[in-house]
């Protein structure tokens, strides 16, 4: 009858809210921070996805309408197909996202280069959320002194790798980098 909670991201909402459950309940839980977040005060692209998602929630259209924009303006500097191949290959529908929503999760994390995948988030997020990325992820994140609190307490910290990378979307030596970065931080 074991139950093993692990807490992913190293959002801040789990120094303030899960951690003193934890520790009144004396139960240990597990959690993996994405080094990056908590070490450079950056924002992850998954999570400037989400929020840029959440920004237009009832009109989901002006962001499609925005990356297409995107896409037209880079389409020669990085030899990208039409817009219509993009969205016939990625939007499919998915167990809780639109077909829409779907599109633009697989473009921005894995279907474009690196990049492109990076300047078209951030046009986006300073379009539609803030354009202070280091207020924002001091907002999101925990801190490395809030990471070591947690530890001293009992709390077991794992890895999510640096830049919460999917890996297999990256060469070889970019994954042996992302663990390398990942366990040089824990």
């Amino acid at each position: 009858n074991a139950c093993l909670l692990t807490f992913d991201d190293g959002y801040i909402d789990h120094f303030e809210n899960v951690f003193p459950i934890l520790i009144k309940k004396n139960i240990q839980g597990v959690f993996f921070p994405s080094a990056k977040a908590v070490m450079e005060e950056s924002v992850l692209d998954v999570n400037k996805i989400q929020f840029i998602l959440a920004s237009k929630k009832k009109n989901i259209d002006e962001i499609l309408l925005k990356i297409e924009e995107l896409l037209n303006d880079f389409r020669y500097e990085y030899g990208l197909r039409s817009n219509d191949y993009y969205f016939t290959k990625l939007a499919k529908p998915g167990r809780f996202d639109t077909k829409e929503v779907i599109y633009i999760k697989r473009l921005l994390q894995r279907e474009l280069a690196e990049g492109l995948r990076a300047k078209i988030i951030d046009n986006l997020f300073k379009t539609y959320v803030t354009k202070d990325l280091k207020d924002f992820s001091n907002e999101l994140y925990m801190s490395l002194d809030q990471l070591k609190i947690m530890f001293e307490s009992g709390m077991f910290i794992g890895s999510h790798g640096y830049e919460h990378y999917w890996l297999d979307t990256i060469s070889p030596e970019k994954q042996e980098l992302e663990i390398d970065r990942s366990l040089e931080f824990l």
